[in-house]
């Protein structure tokens, strides 16, 4: 696991995502009462942030997690339902029954179906009245298959399309879309620059130019 970068100051545009994967296995059964779970290897990373001890249900119980920006948690061996749930345990002075009286969902997200290793990218969204904090959560398939080393991964968290161009590929990004994209480096340095666009009236503006190098031991 490497880090997360950020490739332009404009907040909440577009994130690149630096990381190495790990092993994992995964399998989709069902439980004693017919209903479906899921088992897979488990990554998560914050668009910007801290999120402390966030609460969800496994096959095994309640259990909690954390997430980061700057960087991935250890991957987490998940086994239950494919939608998780996320909340925090509120106080349930009065006694009330059912768990919308004892729990603050603050983020849902459903797992792809077939993958074994899977990233959860949680963004902040705007809090409402009665609820201080609600996430948006996308999640990517993290397995190898078709993402061969020496690659990118763009993911795309915003709500407007973006063009990039890396080297000599270009390739388009529609709002919450991820896409893995291959490069050639330099022969002698290994680099390769970087241009993001957007739409801006009838033009494409820039919004972000840099030198990246493609490193064929990692997935970038």
């Amino acid at each position: 696991v490497i880090s997360l970068r950020s490739i332009f100051c404009m907040k909440s545009f577009f994130t690149l995502i630096t990381y190495l994967l790990i092993a994992s296995t995964n399998g989709t059964a069902q439980d004693n009462s017919g209903a479906t779970f899921r088992k897979a290897e488990i990554i998560t990373l914050a668009e910007s942030g801290f999120i402390q001890d966030l609460s969800y249900v496994t096959t095994d119980g309640i259990a909690s997690l954390s997430v980061y920006s700057r960087g991935f948690a250890p991957s987490i061996p998940y086994k239950g339902p494919e939608e998780i749930v996320f909340f925090r345990p509120i106080a349930n002075p009065n006694g009330f029954e059912g768990i919308e009286a004892v729990r603050d969902i603050v983020g849902r997200v459903t797992l792809p179906a077939t993958a074994s290793r899977i990233l959860l990218f949680f963004e902040k969204t705007t809090a409402t009245s009665d609820r201080k904090e609600t996430y948006r959560i996308l999640a990517l398939d993290n397995d190898l298959d078709g993402f061969p080393a020496g690659a990118y991964r763009f993911v795309n968290s915003s709500p407007v399309s973006v063009l990039g161009v890396l080297g000599k590929e270009r390739f388009n990004l529609k709002p919450k879309e991820s896409k893995i994209v291959e490069a050639t480096g330099d022969r002698d340095t290994g680099n390769v620059e970087l241009k993001m666009y957007r739409k801006n009236g009838n033009s494409m503006e820039k919004v972000y130019s840099s030198v990246w190098n493609v490193n064929n031991r990692r997935r970038t």
